[in-house]
Order: structure tokens, then C-alpha cells, then sequence
């Protein structure tokens, strides 16, 4: 498609002016967030708001300006100068927020409205989403979990891939520290399923009454049918 568009309007642009048989709207050569519309043999350069970008394979027929997450711009690497607002690099898009892993901004028109990232994820500014904070350029996951992956030991790498470790302050959490591709292990942060908590001794998640110190971890949290579950559970 780039292309197609590119044999349109070389060597015709500087008049304003193209040969194209069909009105449509066509990529940028350079330029991501640019695109040129083809009206009646006139072409018109245009571009999409702040932080958006053109996304040349929508199924939409009218102009399709996108967030830039999965959209290929290697080619059309170029952007206009940004309009940012505050929390808001540019006036459209999510943003990572700058001291904390977990939180970012969707930004709209220059308002940014503040979002969290479920406990444990980081925001991803490049794909979008929420993430494991080992795989956030931009977040020391140790930092922002509060937990440093110790050295395996070769029995512990005998029976996990990522080996498991219990959360210091709390019963129903655990890490599991997976490798990277520079060698050094980073931590993600799990739960257990409701009603369970981990145990370190056979490094899964089981009943509260197998682990010590975490027995009544549900206590009053329960609700009647998990309490009356758990009694069950106790033979009471």
C-alpha cells in the first residue's frame, strides 16, 4: 500500500495535483502521523491529532487516525512536533506516569485521566497495556515490587522453571522470579486463589491451616460460604 501511494504523488505533490484513479486516503512517505487524501484528483496532505497516527489498515473507509500501539511507522518513523499538556506528552495516547511503574494516563485532547495498573503490572507505554514490570523498559521491577530474586540453588532449578518464593508480608501472594535475556532473574508478583495462601514448604498454594503463621490469614474477610467452606475444611 505504501508503495501504491508513493508511485501517486512523487514528482506531483508541488502542484497540489494527482493522477489517481480512486479518492481515498494514503500513508505519508516519512511521516507517521501525515497522510495525504485524494479528492477528485486534488491531493491533500493532512495530518492526525496529536499523538495519533494514520493507520493504513483499517477496515474503516473514512480517515483513520489510530493510537499507535501495533501500528508498523518503521518506514515512517517522523512525527509532528508535540503539543503536550501536563501529564501529557502529546494531546491523544496513554502515558506512562513518570515515578510510579503502576499508574498512567489516557490522554484526551491534553486531558490526562489518571489509571492504575492491577497490583503486581506496570504500565507498557510501547504496547499499551499492563504488564509484567520485567518486560517495562522503563520499570526496576525489583524497585517498584519490593522484592529481589535470590540466586537458585540447582535443586530449586530441578523442579521450577521459575523458581517460587513466598511474599514477606503476605499469606495469599508469592513471587516467581523468571530469567531474563541478560541472565539476571526479575520478580513477578502472583496470587493465590481465594481461599488459599502460599506455602513455602512445597512451594504451591494450599489450604491456610497447612501453613503456619497463615491460618486465620481469611478470618473475618470470609464471607458466610468461604467461612463455612474453610470450618468445613477443619472438620469443625
Amino acid at each position: 500500500m505504501l508503495l501504491y501511494a508513493v508511485l501517486i504523488f512523487v514528482g506531483l505533490l508541488g502542484l497540489g495535483r494527482c493522477q489517481c484513479t480512486t479518492n481515498g486516503y494514503f500513508p505519508h512517505e516519512t511521516q507517521c502521523d501525515s497522510y495525504y487524501e485524494c479528492r477528485n484528483g486534488t491531493v491533500i496532505q493532512g495530518f492526525c491529532p496529536d499523538g495519533l497516527v494514520f493507520n493504513d489498515e483499517s477496515s474503516y473507509k473514512h480517515l483513520r487516525c489510530d493510537l499507535p500501539f501495533d501500528i508498523n511507522c518503521q518506514n515512517r518513523p517522523y512525527m509532528q512536533p508535540a503539543q503536550g499538556v501536563g501529564n501529557c506528552p502529546r494531546r491523544w495516547g496513554m502515558y506512562a506516569d513518570e515515578t510510579n511503574c503502576g499508574k498512567f494516563y489516557n490522554c484526551v485532547d491534553g486531558h490526562g485521566f489518571p489509571f492504575d495498573c492491577p497490583e503486581g503490572l506496570a504500565f507498557n507505554e510501547r504496547r499499551g497495556v499492563c504488564d509484567w514490570p520485567d518486560l517495562v523498559e522503563r520499570c526496576d521491577a525489583e524497585a517498584y515490587l519490593g522484592f529481589q530474586c535470590p540466586e537458585p540453588t540447582a535443586y530449586e532449578l530441578q523442579d521450577f522453571v521459575n523458581p517460587p518464593y513466598a511474599h514477606p508480608r503476605d499469606c495469599a501472594k508469592h513471587f516467581v522470579c523468571v530469567a531474563t535475556y541478560y541472565g539476571k532473574r526479575l520478580p513477578r508478583l502472583l496470587s493465590c486463589d481465594a481461599g488459599t495462601v502460599f506455602n513455602p514448604s512445597t512451594r504451591t498454594c494450599d489450604d491456610p491451616v497447612n501453613v503456619p503463621g497463615c491460618e486465620n490469614y481469611y478470618g473475618a474477610q470470609e464471607d458466610p460460604f468461604n467461612k463455612r467452606q474453610t470450618l468445613r475444611r477443619q472438620g469443625r
